[in-house]
């Protein structure tokens, strides 16, 4: 089992871009032909004593491939199975189920070249049938969808859809759900659709989009008052195990598992898109912030600076930056001075691209 450790250590520290990110406990051998991986709430790699780990997955590997390979059991922190399912050299193959925390069936579906085929069912901890999703081969569509009442909103793919589902990485607005209101007809959204982000019984309504027969057509961002012209929200329930595949990483630090750290990234790289260089360009930046114990940021520095041409635009954006995460100490929100450093260069289009973001803070340790 050397070899499968030798793999994945090469693996994991290509995609952090640092070996010693190598030396955490992601993996361990079970003695038994087995190796047990380490993965947060959504898949990422962690080590084994970090305070975030939330899943353990106990599965056969191929060194030379770096696939899993035969059937697999994820398990919670109580050793309770929550996914069980088999790959084919690889790929997901055959009949996968996930359980609810009080063990009951979560969802059902059957994987065919690694991708869903056919009915994937979806249940309530009681037992009771949520969502019917139809899988085709170039399809997906709603059959079924029955609320928390009991009520059929959906039958035979026609009806009101109205369903949240957690929000992906880090919400700046604080909102921990995305809501979806729409009419489907055979299966598929059309007319105007409606996306609220929501908190307990408070909710704003963030985007509207319009489909025709399932066609996306247009989309606007409420917020931040711009057109896109592809769906952002998906209006099934995401599942994170397909991350398992790819060992990604994260450090056990709250910024990094909160997804803040490649919001960050995304919002300077956003930021910097009319931007183009003609030459390659590579280089580190770094700069401290003074942040309140409600997130709030002050006294922005700057220490490693981009070059000239980039340095008053590269300050306006960081002072756009409206929220961090604040410090915590002793169970407790504290104003502290937070340093975040990084990398930017220049992909093949000539594109600025910010990434390999860390955070550290004065007094959080």
């Amino acid at each position: 089992m050397r070899l499968v450790f030798s793999i994945i250590i090469i693996c994991i520290t290509f995609l952090n871009g640092s070996a010693q990110e190598s030396k955490r406990v992601y993996f361990e051998n079970t003695g038994n032909d087995l190796v047990r991986f380490y993965f947060d709430s959504n898949y990422y790699l962690v080590d084994k004593n970090c305070e975030y780990k939330s899943i353990e997955r106990v599965a056969s590997f191929d060194a030379s491939s770096s696939k899993f390979i035969g059937s697999f059991t994820d398990f919670d922190l109580n050793g309770h199975p929550i996914l069980e399912g088999n790959y084919i050299d690889g790929k997901k193959s055959g009949i996968f189920k996930a359980y609810h925390p009080n063990r009951s069936l979560k969802w059902e579906s059957t994987f065919v070249d690694n991708k869903p085929q056919g009915e994937w069912r979806y249940y309530y901890p009681d037992g009771q049938l949520m969502m019917l999703v139809d899988f085709g081969t170039d399809y997906i569509k709603v059959m079924e969808f029955i609320d928390t009442r009991g009520r059929k909103l959906v039958e035979n793919g026609n009806g009101r859809f109205d369903f949240k589902v957690p929000f992906q990485g880090y919400n700046p607005y604080g909102f921990p759900f995305v809501k979806q209101k729409g009419q489907l007809k055979d299966g598929v959204p059309d007319g105007v659709w409606q996306i609220y982000y929501e908190a307990d019984k408070v909710r704003d309504l963030v985007a509207e989009e319009v489909y025709y027969r399932g066609i996306f057509k247009s989309g606007y961002d409420l917020i931040n008052d711009y057109e896109y012209q592809s769906p952002v929200f998906s209006i099934l329930p995401i599942e994170n195990f397909f991350r398992a595949e790819k060992f990604i990483s994260k450090g056990c630090n709250y910024d990094e598992i909160a997804g803040y750290n490649a919001y960050l990234s995304d919002y300077l790289t956003n930021s910097f898109e009319s931007f183009e260089t003609v030459a390659p360009f590579e280089q580190e930046f770094e700069y401290t912030v003074q942040v309140s114990k409600d997130g709030n940021p002050s006294k922005l520095h700057v220490t490693k600076d981009l070059p000239y041409e980039l340095s008053r635009t590269f300050g306006l954006v960081l002072k756009g930056v409206e929220r961090y995460i604040p410090s915590f100490v002793n169970a407790e929100y504290i104003q502290d001075e937070v340093t975040v450093n990084g990398k930017v260069n220049s992909n093949a289009e000539g594109k600025l691209i910010f990434h390999s973001l860390k955070i550290s803070r004065k007094n959080e340790q």
